[in-house]
């Protein structure tokens, strides 16, 4: 027998149901109970439930009798996680300038991978990494201009203990299991603008060069082109480190440290980039 939710193998508990090894949702011969089926089909609010607790339902939609649920039964992997994080995210998104719809989806895609985190034993067993994976990736694809380092420190502090290694730790788990986000790609006018956003914030261009910094970035993308296989991130991230060197010269280590863009990305998107110029000159 396997386990309708998860798939996983169901066992015989000594009290007569059978409960899956894996997620440890119970089932009988007619229904599974868990928190979750009280959310959904008692209208119980999840957000104030615990194991243990009493709630008050309706028997359904029809009815004007209540009925007592005991919810004393284990929920599937990442329930009550996805209860403590909606509530975060939603504070955060004044912070960080997202949108309820960024909030659910981030949601929704860690219960795509919930199972798969919870599996492999070399992953932290705190969810926090992949929530603010998951969250830093949507950002990204929504065009919102935050470092992975903005996201980390929002998430501290709200008190929870994550850190940029575990990030990207999550990041990487995310994409061998074939997490793929598309990216919206910026006309030329927003490229030189993000450029410009981008080395405004981190304190590299003064106020009089902004103007000029959204000329040479302008400049430059046209004759870098289109380029396949690569974000428009990676593209204004390598054309604002070589538009700031254009002013003054500025090291990679420099450079990541102001804005908070990992070194290796930094460095990787730059060289691309310049072979991608030298070619076009040399045609």
């Amino acid at each position: 027998m396997k386990c309708r939710e998860c798939g996983g193998r169901l066992i015989l508990h000594e009290e007569g149901y059978y409960v899956c090894e894996r997620c440890g949702l119970i089932h009988t011969e007619d229904r599974v109970f868990s928190v979750e089926e009280a959310v959904r089909e008692r209208g119980v609010d999840g957000e104030h439930i615990f194991h243990g607790s009493y709630v008050f339902s309706t028997k359904n939609e029809e009815s004007t009798s209540l009925v007592r649920l005991q919810i004393d039964l284990a929920t599937s992997p990442g329930f009550m996680a996805v209860q403590r994080y909606r509530r975060i995210l939603r504070i955060l998104q004044y912070k960080l300038g997202f949108s309820e719809k960024v909030t659910s989806e981030v949601l929704r895609d860690f219960n795509k991978f919930v199972y798969k985190w919870r599996r492999d034993k070399s992953l932290p067993r705190s969810y926090a990494g992949i929530i603010v994976a998951l969250l830093y990736l949507r950002l990204k694809k929504n065009n919102i201009n935050v470092t992975l380092r903005d996201v980390v420190g929002a998430f501290k502090e709200y008190g929870k203990k994550v850190s940029e290694a575990d990030v990207l730790k999550a990041i990487s788990f995310l994409r061998k299991n074939g997490y793929i986000i598309t990216t919206r790609y910026f006309s030329l006018d927003e490229l030189s603008k993000q450029v410009v956003l981008l080395l405004k914030r981190a304190n590299i261009i003064s106020g009089e060069e902004y103007k000029e910094t959204a000329e040479r970035a302008t400049k430059l993308l046209k004759s870098i082109g289109t380029v396949p296989g690569r974000s428009s991130r990676s593209l204004y991230i390598a054309v604002a480190y070589l538009v700031a060197n254009s002013f003054r010269q500025i090291s990679y280590r420099e450079f990541s440290r102001k804005t908070g863009i990992p070194l290796s990305t930094l460095r990787e998107n730059v060289v691309y980039i310049r072979k991608r110029l030298a070619t076009s000159e040399a045609a």
